[in-house]
């Protein structure tokens, strides 16, 4: 499973729990800061 992958599966469940602006938040931080530099790696292998 790549970390992009990971990390849309637990957002998902994030917004079932948490306010809106967190999932904004979180969001926003991922793609700022994660993304670029290891969402293609694979999370375990």
């Amino acid at each position: 499973m790549l970390v992009d992958a990971w990390f849309d599966y637990w957002i998902s469940i994030k917004k079932k729990t948490v306010r809106p602006n967190t999932v904004r938040n979180y969001t926003e931080r991922y793609e700022r800061n994660i993304k670029g530099v290891i969402g293609k790696n694979f999370l375990l292998r």
